[in-house]
């Protein structure tokens, strides 16, 4: 029965994920290798779709999903995807980096990877979008803050021992040419609009404001 391959397996007190799940899980992590770059995924969405029509899924399925959409240029289907987990996952700069993925606005799609530096603890996690943010920064030919990303970036791989990726030297010879800046507060304004346009406005009184003995304001 095909329907029971997207049940819940179970052992004793064990629970496992099901079958298709681990199934289309393991094309999704396969699709990521370079190889399959340019391939068409879409009978991997329709997959996911199956599993989403059978309550199989999860958060992370979700983001599986939106991922492939990217990848095959569906960008107002990935949009949507996202705006729904941005309202649960504000705090992962990994929704940020890939929300931003989907989004055509250059502004939006910086102010989203500044909100991913701004909610992530450990910068371990934080190289790749550093890139991706000094790539956008240098296409708006703001030089010196795509320097400031590529130094912090640099700076965290020496102490870690890790490489620096091949066109790291290309990307601050770029940088060095350029010598204007944009208004970071205003694309991270942008970017929270654009992310959370979907929730409705709510008229409020703001009657007291006060900071409680662990320092957080309170209204």
């Amino acid at each position: 029965n095909l329907g029971d391959c997207w049940k819940e397996e179970k052992d004793g007190e064990n629970v496992y994920k099901p079958v298709g799940i681990k199934c289309i899980k393991k094309a999704f992590k396969l699709s990521k290798d370079a190889k399959h770059k340019n391939r068409n995924l879409s009978w991997l969405i329709e997959l996911y779709e199956i599993a989403i029509e059978e309550k199989a899924t999860d958060e992370w399925s979700l983001r599986e999903k939106g991922v492939l959409h990217v990848h095959q240029k569906q960008f107002e289907e990935a949009e949507k995807i996202y705006t729904d987990l941005i309202l649960s996952f504000s705090d992962k700069s990994y929704v940020w980096s890939e929300f931003s993925d989907a989004v055509a606005d250059p502004e939006v799609k910086i102010g989203m990877l500044y909100k991913a530096i701004q909610v992530e603890n450990s910068e371990d996690f934080l190289g790749d979008i550093r890139l991706k943010l000094s790539q956008l920064l240098i296409e708006k030919e703001a030089g010196n803050q795509a320097k400031e990303q590529l130094k912090i970036y640099a700076k965290q791989r020496q102490k870690k021992g890790w490489k620096l990726v091949e066109n790291f030297d290309a990307l601050q010879s770029q940088a060095e040419t350029l010598g204007q800046e944009i208004n970071i507060e205003a694309c991270i304004n942008l970017a929270e609009e654009y992310a959370f346009k979907n929730i409705e406005w709510t008229d409020l009184v703001i009657i007291d404001q006060w900071k409680n003995d662990k320092n957080v304001e309170k209204l």
